[in-house]
């Protein structure tokens, strides 16, 4: 009933004393009432909380990688995109229960992903290629100074809280490989998704202070593309949105990479 109807009750001539005391109190609680907003908290949206699924182990998903890597004639015309979605439909089909079939709420965690260090690897050659413009080896020129930089012959080197991405170059009487470490997280020592690196890659002076930062960033590039490839073929958000990585753990010859669902951040929220 409306402040405004109850109004009018207090104007009717044969209330009693008590009812008109009552209707007095109601209509001062009415008044109070004036104004106020009153805001319903949206639905909870519907999806999993954590996944829990299968156990998975290094060569569940290292060895469909690679068996699609190797049963493609041209790794030049491989997308990355593309691989990593029809390996995570082919480990489905393999195991249920090994990738989450439902929609993740924000913020919670999808499944652990592991691949060995030789199939990272594959991803991290593929991943440059694709920076590269699908070329397989790049002549960079600053001018002065040229690089030729092996793209598809790079490797990873994976040991404790430690990933080393190695990078062929060549140039005029130089063969050199330059070795990007990345300081990640470990078992025991968990880092998230921050990772550091020294100031200049290791091997030849002259290549890591003239080309230093362009190789860091093209190492650093390659592995961020192939961490974000995998878990974001792994499954989605309530948004529909890819998982994105949350966390990665490297250990002797492996790494693990842990996806989630992204958080939500509203416009003037906190």
């Amino acid at each position: 009933m409306s402040a405004t109807r109850l109004r009018g009750l207090s104007n009717v001539a044969d209330l009693s004393r008590t009812d008109r005391e009552a209707v007095d109190r109601v209509l001062e609680l009415a008044d109070n009432l004036e104004g106020l907003v009153i805001v319903r908290r949206p639905e909870r949206p519907r999806g999993l909380d954590n996944f829990v699924g299968s156990d998975l182990k290094i060569r569940d998903l290292s060895n469909i990688l690679l068996d699609l890597i190797k049963a493609h004639d041209d790794p030049k015309a491989l997308d990355l995109t593309v691989l990593s979605q029809t390996a995570m439909d082919l480990l489905r089909e393999k195991d249920p229960k090994a990738l989450p079939t439902d929609a993740i709420l924000p913020g919670k965690r999808g499944a652990n992903l592991p691949v060995s260090a030789p199939t990272l690897g594959q991803l991290l050659r593929l991943a440059a290629i694709q920076q590269t413009e699908n070329q397989e080896r790049v002549i960079w020129d600053d001018g002065l100074n040229q690089l030729m930089v092996h793209v598809g012959r790079i490797r990873a080197v994976v040991n404790e809280g430690r990933i080393r991405v190695d990078i062929p170059v060549t140039a005029d009487g130089l063969r050199e490989t330059m070795q990007v470490p990345f300081a990640v997280g470990s078992p025991n020592r968990p880092s998230g998704m921050v990772m550091a690196t020294s100031d200049r890659p290791v091997g030849n002076e002259t290549v890591a202070r003239i080309w230093g930062t362009a190789l860091i960033a093209l190492a650093h590039n390659a592995l961020l593309s192939a961490i974000e490839n995998l878990a974001g073929a792994s499954g989605w958000d309530v948004r529909k949105q890819p998982l994105v990585p949350r966390a990665i753990i490297a250990r002797n010859r492996s790494l693990t990479i842990e996806s989630s669902a992204g958080f939500v951040f509203r416009e003037g929220g906190k």
